[in-house]
C-alpha cells in the first residue's frame, strides 16, 4: 500500500525502541510474548521512575519487580510525570484512571511487560476500564484491554499528546451492552498506532471535536454498527488515517461525518457487511479539505464509499481529491458522490474502479444525491472504469438511469451541466493476479505511465515558494508532531522537493528547498518513467514510495502455508529492517514470511519498514483463512434461541423507524423474534437480512417459521443487486416473492400466500423465482420482511419470525446442477446465433425411475427418463428475443420433511432456470447506439435458408421504409432527415411457417451538434485538454465571478487581464452559428471580432448581427452577437477576438458562448 515517510523524531522513539527491541530478540515468526521487559531509559534528570504490578502483588509493595503492585487504584494514585509502569501477565479488574500528567520530556507509560499478556477488564457495570480525563502526555503500549460483561474499553476527554500503541481492545459485544466503548471527546493530539479493534456491539471507537489525531497501522474490525465513527457529535480537524485495515465482518468499517483537513491513505477497506446494526454496509464520508490517496477497497459485500456533502453538518466536498485508489470487486457500486445540491470542488484522479456490481447492473460509480436525483459537481479525470468482462461495459449510475463512460465523455453530456468526465479509459486494468487481490500492475498493463500529474506550476520563476494550479493535491503534515509533508516532483522526478505548507486557498506551496520551474510545468508526487501509473503504486525506480504486501494464496484453510512478501517500490534504502503484525496477535521479521493461521477468521496483515535513516513506511495486506463448507451445509440459521450468538448482528430490527421489536425467550431458551406496529404512526415493520454470497443455485430453498397477525400487509421481498440505489427500503431490484392477502401490494406476489390468521406456519419457497423479473439472476443481496405498504399499518399489526433457515441444493438429493448452452453467442448483443444445443447435469439422477422435462416459455419441448448429452434447440422454432428455458428433475421419491432446525429432507424436485436470448435475424448496421451522420447503409444477417424466407420488413421508428422477399444490398436512409437523439430500427422475417423472427437495433442521429460555454473554471490544473474553459485561450483571461447581481445573476465570466488584444478559440468543426452573449458599460460592437478556420492558420471573418439589448442593475448593458455560418464544411474552429483599447478590461466582459454545427458535412 502507500504510505508515509518521516524523519526520526521525539514523538516516535517508543514506538522505534520498542520495533529495535523486536528485532534485536530474534528473526522469523515470532510468539506474542517476545516484547520489550526493561524499562525506559532515564529522563534528564534521572527522575524516571520504573514501577511494576502484578495480579498477585499488593498495593503495600514498593512496586518493584521482586514486590510490584496489585490494583489499578493503586497505579491511579502513584503515578507521577515521567514514570512508566509494566504490567506483569495477568487479569486485571477496575479502573485506570491516572489523575497526573506527564510531560513532553516525562510522559507517563503504562506497559506490558511481556506484549499482550496483561489485560485490563474494568471494574463491572457500564464504567470504563481507562480513563483519561484532563491529563497530558500519557502512553499506553502492548495492553490488552476488555470488559466485564456491560462494561467499556475507555473514555478520553480533554486530554493532551495521548499515545494508544499496540494495544487490543476486544470482546465487548454484549448486545444488550453499552453502545460506545471508546469515546474520545476534546482532545488534542491523540496517536493510535499498531493497535487492534475488534468485538464490539455498537460503535468501538467515537472520536468527536478533535484536533490531530493520527490512527496508523491499525486493524478495525467486527463491530455491529461502526469500528470507528467520527464526527457525528461535533467535527474534528486535522487527521491522518494511515495504514490501517478497516475489514468489517459484522457491519460496516468506519464513518466521518464532519471532518475538514483529512489524510486518508495506505487503507484496506473490506469485508463490509449491511448487517443488523448498521444502515447499510457503506462507510459514511462526509468532508472538506481531504485527500484519499493509495487506498484498496475491494471485496465488501455492498457499496463501500458513499462520499457526499452533508447540509446537516455543513460539509461540502470543497477541495476534496481523491487519486491513485483501487475500487474493486465489491458488492455494489465502487463509489458513490451525492453533491445536495450544493457546488462541491471533487476531483477524482487516475484510481481504478473494477468488477464492481458483479451480480447487478455493472455500475462503476454511482452520482446520485439523497433524494436519488442525479448529483453534478465532480470532476473525473484519467480514471479506469471496468467490468473485466470483455464486452461487457461499465455502468455509471446518474441519478435514476445507468449511463456508460463513451456517453458521459460525450460532448453532449458535458454540455449538460453534467460531471465532468475527462480523458478516462474503458480498459483491463492488468493487474498481476486480479483473483487474489494482488492490485500491482502487471509489466504488460497499459495503466503503465499511463496517468497524469496532479498539477502544473504557474507562470516561470525559482525558490522555495512554487505557485500552482491546484493545491488541495498535497499535504504539509497539518502541523502534527512527527508529520511531514509530501515528497514532491517539480518539472520531473530528478527535481524532488518537500512540502513544508500548503495554501489551499492561494494555491501555493512552501518547499524546503529552492527549485526551478517554467509555466505548465508537471508538479506531482515523484513518479517513474514518462508519467504516474494509474492505481495504487507506482512502479519503478526513483518513484514514490509505497509497501505492497503480496499473500500467497489469498484464501486458505486453517493450517495452510501462506507466504507473505513485501515488495517495496520506490525505496532505494537496501537497509531496511522489516516487522510484521499477522493479526492473530503473531510478529514476524524479514522481507519474506511464512505463516500458518490455526483458527478460521479474515486476518489484517500490517508491515513496517524502518530504514537506517530512521523512515518509516507502512504496509498493509489481507488474508482469509476459511475451511470450504459441506454441500448440505445451510448459508443462514438463525432460530433466536439462547444459544443462538449471531442472530442480532444479522436481523436489522431497528430501522427504518418507527419499529417496535423484542426478541421472546422461553424458560428453555427458546426464542422468537417478534415485530410490531408502534401506535399513532405508520411503519415499515422490518426484519432484514443480508446474507453474503447467497447464490441462488447454491442455496435456492428459503424455509421460516411465521406467525402473522391477522391483517399485517406484510411482505417477503428479494432484494438483488439490480439497483444502483441500495439505499431504497422498496425500489428497482426489490421483487416481492410472497404476501399476505392485506398487503395490496403493487406488483403482485410471485410466490404463495402467507396466512396472516395468528397461527404457526411453516413454509418453504424456492427463491430462484426471482428470476420471473431478472432473468439473469444469479447472486441475491437480503431478504426483507416488511409491509408492502406503511400506510395500511395498524397498531394491531405485526408478526413473529422463528427458524429462519437458507437451505442448499444438496438437501435435495438429486438436483440440477448446469444447464449450459452450446452454440454461437454474440457478446455484444448477448444473444445466441442460430441452431443451439443444451448440455445438462444432474446429480443424483436416476434414469427410469426419475424424469427430467425442459421447458421453453413454459411450453414443454422435451420429457424423458434419461438426461440428454445434448438437447438441440432454436432450429426455426423459437422466435427471435428472449425465453426462459427451465429444467425441471422430478422423482417420485422423497418426502421433503426435516426437522426444526432445517437439517435433511428436502423436496426431490428440482429446477433451473435460464434466460436465453436468441436470434435468427441480426442487424449488423446500425450497430446499437451507433452514433450516425448522413446516409445510414442497413447490413443483415439471417440464420434462414433464402428459401424459407416469405417476406422481411423493416421499419424506421413507426415508419415502413422496405418489405420484399429477398435480403436488400445496398439499401441505406438519410438520417439528415430526422430529428437529432435516438431512433429504431426494427427488422421482421417471416418464414414460410409463419414464424417471425424480429431484431431491433437503437441508434442515434447526431447530425447536429451544441456547445454551451458557461465559462466556469473546471478545478484541476494539468494537461492541455483540460483548459479552464472549454476553448482555447490565449494566457491573457481572468475568471470574474464577482457582483453578479450587476449581470443578471451571472457569476461566470471572462475579462482580459490588460488592454492588449486578447482570442478564444473553440474546436468547431461544422459550425453553422455562433451567439455572444456580452456585458458592456455601453452596447457597442467595435473592437469585436469572430472569424472561422479550416485548420487554425488561415482565418476568414464572420458577420455577426446585434441583438437583445438589454440594461442591468448596475453599470453594464447585456447584449447577444449572433452570426451565421453557410458553409459549415469549411470550418474547424471559431475565434472570437476583443480588440487592443483604452478602456478598462473590466468595461467588457464575456458572460456565455452558444456554438451550433452539424456533423453531416
Amino acid at each position: 500500500m502507500g504510505l508515509r515517510a518521516y524523519p526520526l523524531h521525539r514523538g516516535y522513539i517508543s514506538i522505534i525502541l520498542l520495533l529495535v527491541f523486536l528485532l534485536l530478540v530474534g528473526k522469523g515468526t515470532g510468539t506474542e510474548a517476545q516484547v520489550q521487559t526493561t524499562g525506559p531509559s532515564m529522563g534528564e534528570a534521572g527522575k524516571t521512575k520504573v514501577f511494576y504490578v502484578s495480579p498477585s502483588g499488593h498495593d503495600g509493595n514498593p512496586g518493584t519487580a521482586e514486590a510490584p503492585w496489585a490494583t489499578l487504584a493503586k497505579v491511579s494514585r502513584e503515578v507521577q510525570a515521567g514514570d512508566t509502569v509494566l504490567f506483569m501477565p495477568g487479569v486485571y479488574e477496575g479502573k485506570l484512571a491516572p489523575q497526573q500528567s506527564g510531560t513532553p520530556e516525562e510522559p507517563i507509560t503504562f506497559r506490558a511487560a511481556e506484549r499482550r499478556t496483561a489485560t485490563l477488564m474494568g471494574a463491572g457495570g457500564d464504567d470504563y476500564t481507562i480513563s483519561l480525563v484532563d491529563v497530558a502526555h500519557i502512553k499506553i503500549e502492548g495492553l490488552r484491554i476488555t470488559a466485564q460483561t456491560n462494561g467499556r474499553w475507555a473514555f478520553i476527554e480533554r486530554a493532551k499528546n495521548i499515545e494508544l500503541t499496540d494495544v487490543v481492545m476486544e470482546k465487548a459485544d454484549n448486545p444488550d451492552g453499552p453502545y460506545t466503548l471508546m469515546r474520545v471527546m476534546q482532545c488534542k493530539d491523540l496517536f493510535v498506532r499498531d493497535s487492534e479493534f475488534s468485538k464490539a456491539h455498537g460503535n468501538a471507537i467515537e472520536v468527536n471535536e478533535c484536533q490531530r489525531v493520527v490512527f496508523e497501522g491499525n486493524a478495525f474490525s467486527k463491530a455491529g454498527h461502526s469500528p470507528l465513527q467520527l464526527g457525528l457529535y461535533g467535527g474534528n480537524k486535522y487527521l491522518v488515517i494511515r495504514g490501517n485495515v478497516f475489514h468489517g465482518a459484522w457491519g460496516r468499517t468506519f464513518e466521518l461525518f464532519e471532518e475538514r483537513y483529512v489524510l486518508f491513505e495506505g487503507n484496506i477497506i473490506t469485508n463490509a457487511y449491511n448487517s443488523g446494526r448498521s444502515s447499510n454496509a457503506g462507510n459514511n464520508f462526509h468532508v472538506e479539505r481531504t485527500i484519499f490517496r493509495f487506498n484498496r477497497i475491494f471485496r465488501n459485500w455492498g457499496g463501500p464509499l458513499p462520499v457526499t456533502a452533508n447540509a446537516e453538518y455543513d460539509v461540502y466536498l470543497d477541495k476534496t481529491r481523491f487519486y491513485h485508489n483501487v475500487f474493486d470487486d465489491n458488492g455494489h457500486f465502487g463509489l458513490r458522490i451525492g453533491t445536495d445540491g450544493k457546488r462541491s470542488d471533487l476531483v477524482l484522479m487516475n484510481n481504478i474502479f473494477s468488477r464492481n456490481n458483479p451480480w447487478g447492473a455493472d455500475e462503476q460509480i454511482v452520482l446520485q444525491d439523497s433524494g436519488g436525483k442525479y448529483a453534478p459537481g465532480a470532476v473525473f479525470l484519467r480514471n479506469v472504469l471496468t467490468t473485466g468482462v470483455p464486452g461487457r461495459p461499465a455502468a455509471i449510475g446518474a441519478g435514476d438511469k445507468l449511463v456508460t463512460l463513451e456517453q458521459v465523455q460525450s460532448r453532449t453530456w458535458q454540455q449538460g451541466g453534467h460531471a465532468q468526465f475527462l480523458d478516462n479509459l474503458e480498459v483491463d486494468p492488468g493487474f498481476v493476479d486480479s483473483a487474489n487481490y494482488n492490485h500491482a500492475l502487471a509489466a504488460e498493463s497499459a495503466l503503465l505511465d499511463a496517468g497524469v500529474p496532479l498539477t502544473k506550476a504557474v507562470g516561470a520563476g525559482e525558490g522555495n515558494m512554487l505557485p500552482v494550479a491546484d493545491a488541495a493535491y498535497f499535504y504539509d503534515g497539518f502541523g502534527i508532531a512527527g508529520e511531514v509533508g509530501d515528497l514532491i516532483a517539480v518539472g520531473s522526478a530528478r527535481q524532488p522537493a518537500r512540502v513544508l505548507v500548503v495554501d489551499y486557498d492561494a494555491n501555493t506551496l512552501l518547499l524546503d528547498r529552492p527549485v526551478r520551474w517554467e509555466d505548465g510545468d508537471p508538479v506531482s508526487l515523484p513518479w517513474a518513467g514518462v508519467a504516474p501509473d494509474i492505481g495504487v503504486y507506482e512502479h519503478g525506480e526513483g518513484g514514490r514510495v509505497s509497501l505492497q504486501v503480496v499473500a500467497e494464496p489469498f484464501l486458505l484453510r486453517p493450517g495452510e502455508e501462506v507466504r507473505l512478501q513485501v515488495i517495496a517500490h520506490g525505496l532505494a534504502d537496501a537497509a531496511v529492517e522489516y516487522v510484521w503484525q499477522l493479526g492473530d496477535g503473531m510478529l514476524a521479521y524479514g522481507e519474506e514470511v511464512v505463516h500458518r493461521y490455526s483458527e478460521e477468521n479474515d486476518y489484517p496483515v500490517r508491515v513496517t519498514a524502518i530504514t537506517a535513516a530512521g523512515e518509516i513506511y507502512r504496509g498493509t495486506g489481507y488474508v482469509v483463512v476459511a475451511e470450504p463448507q459441506p454441500a448440505e451445509a445451510p448459508l443462514l440459521t438463525n432460530t433466536f434461541d439462547a444459544d443462538d450468538v449471531d442472530w442480532w448482528r444479522v436481523w436489522k430490527i431497528y430501522r427504518p423507524t418507527p419499529v417496535q421489536w423484542e426478541r421472546i425467550l422461553d424458560e428453555n431458551g427458546n426464542g422468537i423474534l417478534r415485530i410490531l406496529a408502534p401506535a399513532g404512526s405508520d411503519a415499515v415493520l422490518p426484519a432484514w437480512a443480508h446474507p453474503v454470497n447467497w447464490d441462488v443455485d447454491q442455496y435456492p430453498f428459503l424455509r421460516f417459521r411465521y406467525r402473522i397477525y391477522p391483517g399485517t400487509p406484510l411482505g417477503l421481498y428479494l432484494k438483488t443487486f439490480y439497483t444502483w440505489d441500495p439505499y431504497r427500503v422498496i425500489g428497482p431490484g426489490h421483487v416481492l416473492a410472497i404476501g399476505t392477502a392485506a398487503s395490496r401490494p403493487a406488483e403482485p406476489a410471485l410466490g404463495p400466500v402467507l396466512l396472516d390468521d395468528g397461527e404457526w406456519h411453516d413454509i418453504t419457497i424456492d427463491v430462484r423465482l426471482v428470476r420471473e423479473r431478472f432473468p439473469e439472476l444469479q447472486v441475491l443481496e437480503g431478504m426483507r420482511f416488511m409491509a408492502t405498504d406503511a400506510k395500511l399499518v395498524r397498531s394491531s399489526h405485526g408478526y413473529e419470525l422463528d427458524e429462519v433457515t437458507i437451505l442448499p441444493q444438496a438437501v435435495a438429493g438429486m438436483y440440477v446442477d448446469k444447464v449450459e448452452v452450446a452454440g454461437t453467442y454474440d457478446n455484444r448483443e448477448k444473444t445466441w446465433w442460430g441452431p443451439l444445443s443444451l448440455n445438462i447435469t444432474v446429480p443424483g439422477f436416476a434414469e427410469q425411475e426419475d424424469v427430467l422435462k425442459v421447458l421453453v416459455d413454459g411450453i414443454e419441448v422435451y420429457r424423458d427418463n434419461m438426461v440428454p448429452k445434448a438437447l438441440p434447440l432454436n432450429y426455426g422454432e423459437m422466435a427471435d428475443g428472449c425465453h426462459i428455458v427451465t429444467v425441471i428433475a422430478e422423482s417420485a421419491g422423497g418426502t421433503g420433511e426435516s426437522d426444526r432446525r432445517g437439517r435433511g429432507g428436502g423436496p426431490r424436485r428440482d429446477e433451473k432456470s435460464l434466460h436465453l436470448c436468441v436470434a435468427n435475424v441480426k442487424i449488423t448496421s446500425p450497430v446499437t447506439n451507433a452514433q450516425i451522420q448522413g446516409d445510414c447503409p442497413v447490413l443483415l444477417q439471417v440464420a434462414q435458408p433464402v428459401s424459407s424466407i416469405q417476406n422481411i420488413k423493416i421499419m424506421l421508428d413507426d415508419k415502413e421504409i422496405y418489405s420484399g422477399r429477398e435480403l436488400p444490398t445496398g439499401f441505406s436512409f438519410d438520417t439528415t432527415r430526422l430529428t437529432d437523439g435516438r431512433h429504431m430500427l426494427t427488422v421482421q422475417l417471416t418464414n414460410i411457417s409463419g414464424t417471425v423472427f424480429t431484431a431491433a437495433t437503437t441508434f442515434l442521429a447526431v447530425n447536429r451538434w451544441q456547445i454551451e460555454d458557461s465559462l466556469q473554471p473546471l478545478p484541476l490544473g494539468w494537461g492541455s485538454s483540460l483548459s479552464w474553459w472549454l476553448s482555447s485561450a490565449t494566457s491573457g483571461w481572468r475568471h470574474a465571478g464577482d457582483r453578479p447581481g450587476d449581470f443578471g445573476g451571472d457569476a461566470d465570466r471572462l475579462v482580459r487581464v490588460g488592454r492588449e488584444e486578447e482570442h478564444l478559440i473553440w474546436e468547431a468543426a461544422g459550425l453553422t452559428a455562433a451567439t455572444v452573449t456580452l456585458y458592456a458599460k455601453t452596447p457597442a460592437t467595435a473592437g469585436i471580432s469572430m472569424a472561422v478556420s479550416k485548420d487554425g492558420t488561415e482565418w476568414r471573418a464572420l458577420a455577426y448581427r446585434l441583438e437583445a439589448v438589454e440594461r442591468q442593475p448596475g453599470d453594464y448593458y447585456k447584449f447577444r452577437l449572433v452570426a451565421e455560418n453557410a458553409a459549415p464544411s469549411e470550418v474547424g474552429y471559431f475565434r472570437l477576438t476583443l480588440s487592443a483599447g483604452a478602456e478598462p478590461p473590466a468595461d467588457l466582459q464575456i458572460g456565455h458562448v452558444q456554438l451550433l454545427g452539424v456533423n453531416w458535412y
